[in-house]
This record gives C-alpha cells, structure tokens and sequence, in this order.
C-alpha cells in the first residue's frame, strides 16, 4: 500500500509537455516550462511562422475569447514582464502537472515556431465563468477600444512619452521597426544581418526608443501600423518601405543593387561608404548621407586576452577558394579557420570548427596573431568596409584585408592591407607583431573605434535625424 500511495504522489507531481506537429522549440525553453508548470499550466509565446507572435495567450472580452498581442513583434511580449496571467493556454507546446492546479500563465520570455493558427480560438470552458482582464498594453501603446469580427480585437494607439537621455536632452520614446532580410526562425539565427540588427535594436532602447527586429516574412506584419519609424537594413533583398511611418533605408551591402527606385521610397537614405554615398546622391538626384558599418561596444572590447601566433579567419566558404585562406595555407602559414563548407577548399586540419557562436567572438579576435578578412567584390569597389573589421579591432586585435578605401583612416596601423597575393604572403610572414602597431598605439585605435563606430553612435545619429529632419 505504501508503495502504491508512493507512485500515485509521483504521478501527481509529474509534468506533462504536450507538442503538436510542427512545433520548434528550444531545450532551454522546455526545461523552463517544466520548472514553471510543478505551480501552474504553461506555455511560451505562440510565434507564426514569420515571426511575429500568433498568441501570447488567450483572454476574454465580454465572454468571447482572443489571442494576445497577436501580430505583434516578440518584443511587445517580453516587455510585460516574465509572465501573463491568461484565460487559456494558446500554443502549440504547454505543460501542466498531471494533478493540474493554478491559474494558466504564458512565459513572455520563452517562445516556440509553429504553424499560423486556424480559425477562431474557443475557450474548453464556459465563457461566463471567466472575468475579462484588462488587454495588454506593451512598449507605448494604449489600448482603447475594440474591433468586432469572428473574434474580438483590441484597438492600440500610440501613448506619448518621453524619455531623458543621459545627457540631459529629452526625446519622445518612438516605437522603431528594424526590417532584414533574414529568415525567421532558426535559420534566421545563422544570418549576420540578424545581430546587427539586434545590436543597433539594443543601441536604440538604451536611447530610451522601443525597437522590434523583423525578419523578412514579417515585413508586412498587421500591427506594422502602430510603428513610428521603419529602418530597413538592406543587404541581399530589397525591403519594400511601408507608407504608415518614417522610413529609413540603411545600405550595409550589396550597392550594385541599389536603384533609384529603391532609395526614392524612403524618407532618409544612409549607405555604409562615404565615397558611394557621395556618387549616389548624385546618380540618384537625392541624399545619400554615409553612416559607416559599426561595432557593439558593449561585447567587443580588449579583455587583456595574450596573443597567439595563429592566424584566424571566420566565414564561409562562399563556393569558392577564397585567395585570403587557401593561398597563406599553400604558404605554410598557421591558419584556423571557422565556419561551413570549407571541405574540399583547405585541408581538414586547419578547419577548427565549423561554427562560432557570437558570444565567442571577442576572445577569439583578440587572442589571434591577426584575423584575416576579405571582401566581395561589389563591397570592396565601392567602399564598403567589412563590420568584421570593426569587431576586430574594437575587441583589442589585429587584421589583414584587402584594400578598400577607408580602411587606412579608420584603423591606422590595426589593420594592414594588400592588393595582390605576394603582399598577402608578406603579411601573414612571420613575426607577425613587426608588422603591426604597437600594442599600446592598438589599445588607443581600439578605443576611438568603440567610442566613435560603436552602435550607440549611429543609434545617436539616426534618432537625432528622425527628430530634427523629420
């Protein structure tokens, strides 16, 4: 019998985690669901399959149910708080005890992909059994009222605010959409312009503006209406500029690209190279004001990491053999390389992995002998110098590049370049320190580059042109 009471306690205190077809999810969200469920029902945040949220959750009005902040951008969820209290559960993964108790909540801070939802939600319970709460009113929005339909709908609008910078000036608090054309999801993950995006996203909320990063199935999302600005950050796709708020267009890449057309849609126009910006304003008959690629000072600075001899590169392979990594290896020279596809291009021995996470890029940069860094050909023509570059030296190490304009002003003795391969050849020479500055001239470069080229420089610059040009 004791035993029998022993497995009948087990039993109630066990966690159930349902998940239907479909659904992607990370361990960690799992793991934080199962903690969560031993008090009450869980589930993380709903998200379509463009990224933006399907639920957050369903609450009630007047008895009929709906799914919270739907359409809206993940980041209207995480500014609630850690968890909403909802009607019902909303997602395609939840977990509750077997002996089920408490009030349903949704945690903001997890989420999982899965299919767009069908249909109507509808409530396993009597709708008259459970009271309304107020709607959720996230990151300067108010809600003030209700659409009608298959299903009710709160209606948003913009509640002012302002917000006292830390120099003592005062900006109103805008809601920014930063549009990319990464994928959403997972695959998303793996695309630079992902956490550029959320760099620049970090910069801005510490200017006291409420950011949202969009992948590029969400550039239509329904709530794009409630966003004051929109920032496209263009790279391999054009990003087609809303009319419902202030544009910006920020070319970080691809410039053979860019028409005309494109640039005239958006009301303030950047490109990431001071000599293109210049010949495009004229060829375009508009501004094109340049506003160079930048680091995140916040994770790239000098940590008093030594320095190996080793060279380092970290990127694909691009389907070809990259004359930066395949010719100092046929020289003999130590590289290591990280990233995809090289098999085939270099010998197995100097692929040192396949992948980087971005948490260990600094380390990385600055314990290397010197990183080795290219460009497309595009970039390098028209001046558009690689964000590598700033990463690099802002975290306290040394590159080789080939030449673009700019470089030289930028990175003085930091970053040394070449034009063809023996020059290459002859940098990548052993020792590698006498062909860079010194390492106290290196620590005054890697401070004006963070000071001046960091993130929360051009967030500055581009909030301070929105405000005054309007």
């Amino acid at each position: 019998a004791a035993e029998a009471a022993e497995r009948t306690a087990l039993a109630d205190d066990a966690v159930l985690v349902r998940r239907a077809p479909g659904a992607l999810i990370t361990e960690r969200a799992v793991r934080a669901l199962i903690a969560a469920a031993h008090s009450a029902p869980a589930a993380p945040v709903w998200l379509a399959p463009d990224g933006s949220i399907a639920s957050a959750g369903l609450l009630t009005h007047e008895g009929a149910p709906y799914r919270a902040l739907a359409s809206h951008p993940r980041e209207d969820a995480q500014a609630l708080g850690e968890v909403l209290p909802v009607t019902a559960l909303d997602a395609p993964v939840q977990a509750s005890r077997a002996a089920a108790g408490g009030a349903p909540r949704t945690l903001l801070a997890e989420a999982v992909l899965g299919p767009a939802p069908s249909g109507v939600p509808r409530l396993s319970h009597r709708a008259g059994d459970t009271p309304d709460a107020a709607a959720p009113s996230p990151r300067g929005l108010r809600a003030d009222g209700w659409s009608g339909g298959a299903a009710p709908s709160p209606r948003y609008t913009r509640s002012p605010e302002r917000f006292v910078l830390p120099d003592g000036s005062e900006v109103p608090r805008l809601r920014w959409a930063i549009k990319t054309a990464a994928p959403a999801g997972p695959r998303g993950e793996s695309w630079g312009e992902t956490h550029f995006a959320r760099a620049l996203a970090g910069a801005l909320e510490r200017h006291g503006q409420y950011v949202a990063v969009d992948a590029r199935p969400a550039l239509d999302r329904a709530s794009s209406g409630l966003d004051d600005v929109v920032l496209a950050l263009r790279g391999p796709h054009p990003l087609p500029a809303p009319s419902s708020a202030h544009t910006i267009l920020w070319i970080i890449s691809h410039p053979d690209e860019i028409t005309s057309a494109e640039a005239a849609g958006y009301d303030h126009v950047y490109a990431a190279s001071t000599s293109w910006a210049a010949t495009a304003t004229q060829r375009f008959g508009l501004p094109v004001l340049p506003l160079l690629q930048c680091t995140d000072a916040q994770r790239f600075a000098p940590s008093g990491l030594p320095r190996s001899a080793d060279l380092v590169f970290v990127g694909t392979a691009r389907g070809i053999a990259r004359p930066s990594v395949v010719e100092p290896l046929r020289a003999g020279r130590p590289v290591r390389v990280y990233g995809p596809d090289w098999r085939g291009y270099i010998p197995g021995s100097a692929i040192a992995g396949t992948h980087v996470d971005n948490d260990a890029l600094p380390a990385l940069y600055e314990s290397a002998g010197a990183v080795l860094n290219d460009h497309w050909p595009a970039m390098r023509r028209e001046g558009f110098v690689s964000n590598r570059l700033f990463d690099v030296v802002a975290a306290g190490g040394r590159a080789i590049s080939d030449d673009v304009d700019g470089i030289a002003d930028l990175f003085g003795a930091a970053v040394r370049t070449y034009d063809q391969i023996p020059e290459l050849l002859a940098l990548t020479s052993a020792p590698l320190d006498a062909k860079f500055c010194s390492d106290a001239e290196l620590a005054e470069i890697s401070r004006r580059i963070r000071a001046e080229h960091s993130f929360d420089a051009r967030a500055r610059t581009l909030l301070d042109d929105v405000l005054t040009r309007g």
